[in-house]
């Protein structure tokens, strides 16, 4: 019987469970997301914000500079441009969303982290932390995607990988990550 990292208990709640070694790389890749987020920005409060009264919002921060889109590809697919072709309309939605994205991202991926803290073994878990496991499983599988440039092709292009590539390690994990978050959505459905 294959062990699932989340599945319906029998009193319908959603239950967690991973061994040492799976909390151990899920723990290396949540570091490494958390550090690819980089620290949390103290917002300045645009003027315009403050005028339409999205100052008061909480956890509503805008940066006062443009914002250009990431160089690096991890990072430019977690914060896509909303506007293609249009670097300054681009430019304008990343002020006044990649701050609060940013910080959400960065929570869900501590807490995350921090139910990993009770180490081995079954636990329940809170719709709140279900949901934040989901949207940062998707994070996680963005941003290695984005390193190992994903494409429709991938469980083509994984299994014609020889063992002894150095990419395969990073595309076992990818693809062990989809399952993980496969598992995920139908403990939820």
């Amino acid at each position: 019987m294959v062990r699932l990292p989340f599945r319906r208990g029998r009193g319908g709640e959603v239950v967690m469970a991973f061994d040492a070694a799976e909390i151990g790389v899920l723990r290396q890749l949540l570091g490494e997301l958390i550090t690819l987020l980089g620290p949390e920005q103290e917002g300045a409060v645009d003027p315009l914000a403050r005028e339409l009264g999205l100052a008061e919002l909480e956890g509503f921060t805008v940066g006062t500079e443009p914002v250009r889109a990431p160089d690096d590809p991890a990072l430019a697919r977690l914060f896509p441009d909303a506007y293609p072709g249009d670097t300054e309309s681009s430019s304008d939605f990343r002020r006044f969303t990649q701050p609060g994205l940013a910080s959400r991202k960065r929570q869900d991926a501590q807490a995350a982290r921090a139910s990993l803290d009770a180490g081995p073994g079954r636990r329940p878990v809170d719709d709140a932390l279900l949901h934040s496991w989901l949207r940062t499983l998707t994070d996680l599988r963005l941003a290695l995607g984005a390193r190992l440039e994903v494409d429709e092709e991938f469980d083509r292009t994984y299994q014609a990988t020889p063992d002894t590539d150095p990419r395969k390690p990073t595309m076992a994990v990818y693809a062990w990550l989809g399952w993980v978050q496969e598992t995920l959505v139908r403990a939820l459905s």
